[in-house]
């Protein structure tokens, strides 16, 4: 593939190798995006010479770090930014384009997921999308490890602390 995007954790070393998957990426003349939700797995991402970076924030509806140990999608972003001329992207809470312009303002661009999938596009559920966007608000939203935990026991391959497996 001309690029690949790795999160949760985004850098990986394979036991008793010390190649990481950026450098393996790298040999096949594939680009490495890494997703981060903090400013120290960014700054192993920048260390690592990954070719770009998301900075998936709090906001975030999917797999990232726990809402607790997080930032914000616009305080993170530009924190990044600041730190690295490789492009950096803002993920979470953009649902339109005013919140890509903010993303704009503040980085290079924009990585969004959940407001795809509601979209009338996507292979969604029509049932689940209509769910998400009926009341345009987050306030009745609660995150839970409960799915973590019953991915968990379901899985052969387990979701590591602190990610979530699902939003």
């Amino acid at each position: 593939p001309k690029a690949v995007q790795f999160f949760a954790p985004s850098i990986i070393h394979q036991p008793n190798d010390d190649l990481s998957n950026v450098q393996l990426a790298h040999e096949y003349n594939t680009q490495f995006i890494a997703q981060v939700g903090s400013i120290s797995e960014a700054k192993e991402a920048i260390r690592h010479k990954v070719d770009a970076i998301i900075c998936q924030g709090s906001e975030a509806g999917g797999h990232g770090l726990r809402r607790e140990l997080g930032s914000s999608t616009m305080a993170l972003a530009s924190q990044v930014s600041k730190m690295t001329s490789i492009p950096v992207l803002a993920a979470g809470g953009i649902v339109n384009g005013k919140h890509l312009a903010s993303a704009l303002c503040v980085c290079d661009g924009a990585s969004m997921g959940t407001r795809f999938w509601a979209s009338k596009e996507s292979i969604g559920n029509p049932k689940l999308q209509q769910e998400l966007i009926k009341d345009n608000s987050c306030d009745g939203v609660v995150r839970t490890t409960m799915f973590d935990q019953i991915q968990n026991e379901l899985s052969s391959i387990m979701w590591p602390h602190p990610y979530h497996s699902v939003g």
